[in-house]
């Protein structure tokens, strides 16, 4: 495993997004003209309302075959319906290698990769429904004795506990949790179907 230094190269953002916190995030695709690219997405976040004086999250990496960093593109955060058709293409802002904001965007992804990936997969896809409907279905479908049971103790393991602290820490308005991100309240709502 290789180990980057300086964090903010495009060979780290690689890494980040094929052997880290965004491999999950990987999907193909293939454009118009036959290219396969691959893409890790948080453009899903750019239309949450965030708190006044801060970025807006989003962006869209993507990679060509060799896994080198081609492009990011940000949608912008404007309802389309206030848009005139002809300015649909303002939507979003497309940034490459090289550009003058290049490493403005990077950051921007990287923020957007680490917020979703927290917020939506870590906190409310594991712990609040992966681990929630485990400890149920084991404690009300299967016997103390029985072998599946027994087996996922250690893994149930103060599921509800952790759970617990975690929405009166980190879900509730005005906890720590909201607090380490931009959104609104209404937001961060909005945020869990990301």
């Amino acid at each position: 495993r290789k180990e980057y230094k300086e964090k903010l190269t495009d060979a780290a953002l690689t890494q980040m997004c094929l052997y880290g916190i965004g491999a999950h995030r990987l999907e193909v695709e293939h454009t118009a003209d036959g290219q396969k690219l691959f893409v890790v997405r948080t453009n899903a976040l750019a239309g949450l309302p965030v708190r006044e004086g801060l970025g807006t999250y989003g962006g869209d990496c993507y990679f060509d075959e060799s896994w080198r960093v081609v492009k990011i593109v940000i949608k912008n955060q404007v309802k389309p319906w206030e848009v005139e058709p002809a300015l649909q293409q303002k939507l979003f802002d497309t940034f490459k290698p090289g550009d003058k904001q290049w490493k403005y965007a990077k950051f921007c992804f990287r923020s957007s990769l680490l917020a979703l990936v927290t917020l939506v997969d870590h906190l409310y896809g594991v712990h609040l429904q992966v681990g929630n409907v485990v400890v149920i279905a084991a404690r009300e479908q299967l016997g103390p004795a029985h072998p599946i049971r027994r087996f996922l103790v250690p893994f149930m393991y103060q599921t509800i506990s952790v759970n617990d602290n975690a929405r009166n820490n980190l879900i509730n308005p005005r906890s720590m949790g909201p607090r380490c991100f931009a959104l609104t309240d209404v937001g961060l709502g909005l945020a869990w179907a990301a």
